[in-house]
């Protein structure tokens, strides 16, 4: 027979109940307000990423984590897409990189030191970069071709227990899924996209 809970538990579940609620609650707000955020910038990332050949994804902590989700879904539909660690990256990994390739960089500062060394590169390479940021003014975002905009608003942060981060990681995943979707909807629609495996003796 199952013994009946005492008034203490029976205030932790209530806590554990109105957490999660809460948590739900202030995510999916988070999430709505990316709706405002799909404007021209954003069609413009897509049909880039419909006519670019090859994809790298660079990022660290956290960022790195969504990174390596974002390369595996973006290679799963088709476009050759590689993960590079910013930290690896200047001890020899920037030879993955090659003239043309479109780099998305990820950091919700937009000053993250290893994506910030890595700029110079990038430009010297003449590679398209997609700067993932929370901070419009940042490094980052300036050297960028193109910004996806996964800033957290004020009000989302006030009187709460979860941290930014956690708001920032749910709208990373998001922005990344919508726009996997919407590049993959129009790779279906035109059928232009043609892909040439990169030789190992391709040159750098």
């Amino acid at each position: 027979m199952r013994a009946l809970k005492n008034s203490s538990e029976n205030q932790d579940d209530r806590l554990i109940i109105e957490t999660a609620r809460r948590v739900l609650s202030i995510e999916s707000q988070a999430v709505a307000g990316l709706e405002s955020r799909i404007d021209s910038q954003f069609v413009e990332v897509v049909r880039h990423l419909n006519q670019c050949k090859y994809l790298v994804v660079t990022g660290v902590g956290k960022s790195g984590l969504i990174g390596r989700k974002i390369a595996s879904t973006f290679a799963s539909i088709g476009l050759p897409t590689l993960f590079l660690h910013a930290a690896e990256a200047s001890h020899g990994d920037l030879g993955m990189i090659s003239k043309g390739d479109t780099v998305i960089a990820i950091s919700n500062s937009g000053e993250t030191e290893e994506i910030v060394k890595l700029l110079p590169v990038f430009n010297r390479i003449h590679c398209t970069l997609v700067g993932m940021t929370g901070n419009r003014e940042s490094t980052l975002a300036k050297r960028s071709d193109y910004i996806l905009d996964i800033s957290v608003k004020e009000e989302a942060k006030k009187g709460i227990e979860i941290d930014e981060e956690k708001i920032k990681d749910v709208k990373s995943l998001l922005t990344f899924d919508i726009t996997n979707s919407s590049q993959l909807d129009l790779f279906i629609q035109t059928k232009k996209r043609k892909i040439i495996p990169r030789s190992n003796n391709q040159q750098k």
